[in-house]
Formats: C-alpha cells, sequence, structure tokens
C-alpha cells in the first residue's frame, strides 16, 4: 500500500489506529490514536511471547493489537481485536471493488446500446455475471464488518459461504481443504456467519506454530451442517473463540469444541422440516436475489400478502431448495444476474421440473439479454406497488390459464 492509501485508510477508521511500517516504527496515526495516547507517537511495536507491545522511551510497555497490512503492521487498542482491524480492510477493498464494478458496468452498458450481434450479446451477459460477481464479493467483504448484520436468516450453501469468507480475509493463509460437501445448504444470517468463520480462521493462523496448517472440512451431520477447524499444532485461543461463539450464535448457530476434531461451526440444515405455511397463507413463493436490501423489501411485501417466503442469495442454494421443496413452492421471483448460477439458468431449471410454476424475472440490465419469452420481467429499480402488480398479475393468469 502507498503512504497515501494507509492515510486514507487510517483517516476513515473513527478508532484510534496507527501504521508501522517493516521495521516497527509507529510512521502514520489518525487523529483518534493521537488523542488516545500522544506519548505513544514516536514508540515502536515489539512481538512478545504474550503479543504485541509499544515501547516507547521513558514509557511503560502498552499492549496493543498488531495485524499485517501491507508491508507494515496495523496498530489498534488491545480492547478493539481483528474486528477492528477488519473494518479497516473493509473500507479500502470495497473502495476499490466499487471503482472496478462501475467502470466495467458503463462499458459494458454502452456497448449494449450499440446493438451488438448475438454472438457478442452472450459475451456481455457473460461479463454483467463477472459484475455481479464484484458486487457480491463487495456484499462479502462488508460482512466482514461488525456494524453489518441481515437480521433474517436464509438459505446459504456452506461450502461457499466458507470459501468466500477466507476468500475476503487478507495475505496467504496456512490451510488445506479436507472433505466439503458442496450441497450441504443451511439456514443461517449471512454476515454473521461469514465473519465467524473469517475470525475464527484468522484466529488460528496467528497461533500457529512453525508451518502447521488448518484443515478445514465441511460436513453435514444429521440435521446440521458443520465447518470443521483442526489445527494440529497448537489451540485457538479461548478469548477469540468466546467472541466468534457470539457471532455464531446471532448466525443461528453453534459452537463446539471437539477433543478429536478441532472447533466445530454448526447450523441447521435448510429444511429439515416442512416450510412453515400458516393458516390462511396462499402458499410459499421462493425469492432469490444476491443485493439484501432488494431481497429483503420483496420478502417484506409477499409476507403483507399473505404468502409464505423462501429466501436464498444465490443460484446454488435456490436450485437446492427447488429440488427439495419445489412441489410445496406457488411461484418463483429471481433475480437475473447473480453470483455463479444465474436467474436465467434458475428459472429454466424451474421450468423443467415444475412447468406450471409462475415465474418472475427482476433485473437491472437490459431485457435483451434476459430473454422475454422465459417469463415476465420487472426492472429495477422498481416501487412496491409496481412489484405487487406484476405478482398479482402471475396469479391471474395462472387463473385464466385453461
Amino acid at each position: 500500500m502507498s503512504p497515501d492509501q494507509i492515510r486514507a485508510l487510517l483517516a476513515a477508521m473513527t478508532v484510534p489506529a496507527a501504521w508501522a511500517d517493516s521495521s516497527g516504527h509507529l510512521a502514520a496515526a489518525n487523529l483518534a490514536f493521537d488523542a488516545w495516547a500522544p506519548a505513544y507517537r514516536r514508540a515502536s511495536v515489539e512481538d512478545k511471547p504474550d503479543g504485541a507491545w509499544l515501547v516507547a522511551p521513558g514509557r511503560a510497555p502498552m499492549p496493543v493489537r498488531a495485524e499485517p497490512l501491507g508491508d507494515g503492521q496495523l496498530v489498534l487498542s488491545a480492547g478493539d481485536g481483528g474486528r477492528v482491524a477488519l473494518d479497516a480492510v473493509v473500507t479500502n477493498v470495497v473502495r476499490r471493488l466499487d471503482r472496478v464494478s462501475a467502470s466495467v458496468d458503463s462499458t459494458l452498458s454502452a456497448a449494449l446500446r450499440e446493438r451488438p450481434s448475438e454472438r457478442a450479446v452472450a459475451a456481455i451477459r457473460e461479463a454483467l455475471s463477472t459484475v455481479e460477481e464484484l458486487r457480491g464479493i463487495r456484499r462479502q467483504v462488508l460482512g466482514l464488518s461488525p456494524g453489518v448484520s441481515r437480521p433474517e436468516p436464509q438459505a446459504l450453501n456452506l461450502a461457499t459461504l466458507t470459501e468466500d469468507a477466507l476468500a475476503a480475509m487478507t495475505g496467504p493463509l496456512p490451510i488445506e481443504f479436507g472433505s466439503v460437501a458442496q450441497d450441504c445448504i443451511v439456514t443461517a444470517v449471512r454476515e454473521k456467519g461469514f465473519w465467524a468463520i473469517a475470525a475464527l480462521v484468522g484466529s488460528m493462523a496467528r497461533s500457529l506454530s512453525g508451518d502447521g496448517t488448518i484443515r478445514i472440512d465441511v460436513r453435514t451431520r444429521g440435521h446440521h451442517g458443520q465447518v470443521v477447524l483442526a489445527a494440529g499444532t497448537t489451540a485457538t485461543r479461548g478469548a477469540e473463540i468466546e467472541s466468534a461463539r457470539d457471532a455464531v450464535e446471532a448466525a443461528g448457530g453453534r459452537v463446539l469444541i471437539d477433543p478429536d476434531s478441532g472447533v466445530v461451526v454448526e447450523f441447521p440444515i435448510f429444511g429439515t422440516e416442512a416450510p412453515d405455511r400458516p393458516s390462511g397463507t396462499r402458499g410459499a413463493v421462493l425469492v432469490v436475489d444476491d443485493d439484501p436490501g432488494t431481497l429483503a423489501m420483496m420478502g417484506a411485501v409477499l409476507r403483507r400478502d399473505g404468502f409464505a417466503v423462501m429466501e436464498a442469495e444465490n443460484g446454488v442454494a435456490a436450485s437446492m431448495i427447488l429440488r427439495t421443496h419445489g412441489r410445496t413452492l406457488v411461484a418463483l421471483v429471481t433475480d437475473a444476474v447473480l453470483p455463479g448460477r444465474s436467474g436465467v439458468d434458475l428459472a429454466t431449471e424451474a421450468r423443467r421440473w415444475l412447468p406450471n410454476l409462475p415465474i418472475l424475472i427482476v433485473t437491472g440490465h437490459d431485457e435483451d439479454l434476459v430473454g422475454t419469452a422465459l417469463a415476465p420481467i420487472l426492472r429495477k429499480p422498481f416501487q412496491i406497488i409496481e412489484f405487487r402488480a406484476h405478482i398479482e398479475a402471475l396469479f391471474s393468469a395462472q387463473d385464466q390459464e385453461p
């Protein structure tokens, strides 16, 4: 990172923070740090067996938290823990992702206005999927910030959640994957579980000795999906386990310590029981969108209108719901472009298995990229009244079919 980037990063943080260069000397600090520890502005960071300390001439050593950042270290008060360090990384990464995705999206939109050939349209559609991947990564990185949380649990692919959490972490990780159940769909609050997995892996990585590694397994055990973290050379520190335990429980899961396996993060398997269908409901609708705000809005409208709602943030989790609960659904509402498997593919799959299922596709992109013959299309951004009208039109058209 350049000096300007480091200064901008520190200025964006609201807690005391400083940056130490590769020699350990504090080279930059924010105003909150100067107010918190003015006597240590010219201190150095020293690593001791019991952690990192700020050492200044004529002053008692002060315990701090030091996290790798660029070619130096981010220095934080000991009480802030890794969460503040992740906040710093979030600020930097999100800004970059915003610039890249906006630039690519603008270029693709300009290309689309030129009315390209069918082959070019297919290429642009694939490129737009990449833009959605970038925006999905942005939301995943934001999930590392403790100030961001999604209150409602949803259907998540546990393997994907784990891989995304690891991909968002900085620096090389001493990890190896064992067995990974790719079809393990659990119910969880995404951002809380995302942060907890990252925090546990980061804690275990920091406490490894020598060339030790962390083995990660994703498995199904009874009615639960589990991420098993095992490090043969060390034990995860109790304080970090307790901190991650809070996040896992807030996400709807629990943390177990298995003497044989290691640290186990466990969430309930999605759909172990039939979906709730309260008396008077009009049936269950599967809603799929990788934008949490849009997903929450559509779900809230449908619930107010008497539907039970099942939610998914990606095509993989949604496909699993179709396979397990498809015959209980009365409609599918999906974004056209999703990270990984697209909503168009999902709608095609639903048409093949459930030919009479009403489908609504929502999209912020040109309709030519979606294909109007597959299902009705609602362009983003849309108002609640528009969404409600399209839903009612789905069922009106179904009632009119012979």
